[in-house]
């Protein structure tokens, strides 16, 4: 009986190691050596009239490294949901019945914080680079891009006396609270020259530990904020003039796939594009027809195939990466 027991024990050791070694993620959670940080007071003057910001409103997935200034940081979390009438305790989006549920949590580099937005301040709660699983393994973009803010709904905070609120009605609820969220952030990007992504795809079993949820703790919905990648050298790819005639192969390396493509130059112009390998799914259309706008247009400034981003993106990636040679093959 007693080598049963031990045989059931060794046996539940190997498969937690086991378990543990396979999920290759650290999901340690430590705040050692963090500090509140202080935002400085947001610029609530300035920026865009508000009809060139919903002109300029779009989705990007293409993220530089560099990491936003501090007041930078402050003006987009007050803009997100920040107090705009203190007297009141009312923020700068909508909230039903002023429950105020939803929390932001951010993602940097050295760790993730939660916005106090009363103090205008983020409290450390896990130290570490956990932008990863902010996303998923199709969007390694999470990995490099600065800021990720994730919005979690505390369904504890959400009642009415005398009525009960079922758990389908705090679903629609946080969702459209978030999406108000998200769309504060879409417009003070607009203004800013930022770009940004909002996402419904996250490691939510993993990013729960690390943010040490409860059940009734909800992630709704995460986006990705950041400068623009290679802004200046997109404009710069298209300027073909002086660009020999000829063929330029680029590509483009996503979590799952190598993206490739061959385009042809011909009197300072793109002449056709091929893309030789691609990730074969139900996108196959959307891949030829961002090849197609681009050769038509001869901008990579197109819009991505509805339901199709990120296959849409990946091919402008490496066709951008084909015309950076082409732009060192000059005559």
């Amino acid at each position: 009986m007693k080598r049963q027991i031990y045989l059931k024990l060794f046996m539940l050791t190997v498969l937690t190691i086991f378990l543990i070694g396979c999920s290759g993620r650290d999901l340690t959670v430590s705040v050692e050596g963090m500090n509140t940080i202080q935002l400085p007071p947001p610029e609530t003057k300035g920026g865009k009239p508000l009809m060139e910001a919903l002109k300029d409103r779009k989705s990007s997935r293409n993220f530089s490294e560099k990491k936003l200034p501090d007041q930078v940081l402050s003006n987009l979390l007050w803009a997100a949901f920040g107090l705009n009438r203190p007297s009141k305790n009312l923020r700068t989006a909508p909230s039903a019945v002023n429950w105020q549920e939803t929390d932001i949590y951010v993602a940097l580099e050295e760790g993730i914080y939660i916005y106090q937005y009363k103090e205008h301040a983020l409290r450390p709660v896990a130290k570490g680079d956990f932008r990863g699983i902010t996303g998923s393994m199709l969007q390694p973009f999470v990995k490099k891009a600065p800021v990720n803010l994730v919005y979690v709904a505390d369904y504890t905070k959400i009642g009415v006396t005398g009525f009960a609120v079922s758990d389908e009605e705090k679903a629609m609820y946080t969702s459209a609270h978030s999406g108000f969220i998200g769309q504060n952030v879409y417009l003070y990007c607009a203004s800013e020259g930022l770009s940004t992504v909002i996402r419904g795809m996250v490691d939510r079993e993993s990013l729960k530990k690390v943010l040490s949820l409860t059940d009734k703790q909800k992630i709704i919905l995460a986006q990705t904020v950041g400068y623009p990648a290679d802004k200046n050298l997109q404009n710069e790819a298209l300027d073909l003039s002086g660009v020999k005639d000829g063929a330029y192969d680029g590509s483009y390396k996503t979590d799952t796939f190598t993206y490739e493509v061959r385009v042809f130059v011909k009197a300072n112009k793109i002449e056709k594009i091929e893309v030789l390998s691609f990730q074969k799914n139900k996108y196959d259309t959307a891949v030829k027809e961002i090849a197609d706008r681009v050769t038509k247009t001869g901008s990579l400034e197109v819009d991505t195939v509805t339901g199709a981003t990120q296959s849409s993106e990946a091919v402008i990636n490496a066709i951008r990466d084909s015309l950076r040679k082409a732009g060192k093959n000059k005559n």
